[in-house]
């Protein structure tokens, strides 16, 4: 977390993310909204030169990460992170712990109802627990057809 928009915030933040690595960084996609941050020489450099591929929004459309989405979703509603704070320092304490707790504590239906450090150091690849939103829109035209015929 960081008080500006700059760069220098989201790259501190790619370092210690890289760091912190246990996987191949090349086996990883990078998605972002197109935030000038995100798009800087600098931080796609970082990217580049770790094997990072990258990946951003064409237009600002939420269900192209949905996944990520759905992440900031629920920080925000489970861990009302959608509010006004005292401070930067109360924020940032606050989003930490959210973000702890989210990742090592709260199991995940797409995890196999593991948590996400969990699911982070299984080997192999988990079963696919969500829908997309073009699936669910179908499967619902289809349930209603089914009831009416019914």
């Amino acid at each position: 977390m960081h008080e500006s928009l700059q760069t220098e915030g989201p790259l501190s933040a790619l370092r210690q993310a890289l760091k912190g690595l246990i996987v191949k960084p090349e086996s990883l996609i990078h998605h972002s909204d197109r935030g000038i941050q995100y798009c800087s020489r600098e931080y796609t450099k970082l990217l580049k030169a770790n094997k990072i591929r990258i990946s951003m929004t064409e237009q600002a459309d939420p269900y192209e990460n949905a996944l990520a989405e759905r992440m900031n979703r629920t920080l925000k509603e489970e861990f009302a992170l959608d509010r006004t704070f005292l401070s930067a320092a109360q924020a940032r304490q606050l989003v930490k712990e959210a973000i702890a707790y989210y990742n090592q504590v709260r199991p995940h239906a797409s995890c196999g109802y593991k948590t996400p450090e969990q699911a982070h150091h299984c080997q192999g690849s988990f079963v696919k627990m969500w829908r997309s939103a073009k699936r669910k829109s179908q499967e619902k035209v289809q349930d209603q057809l089914s009831y009416a015929y019914a």
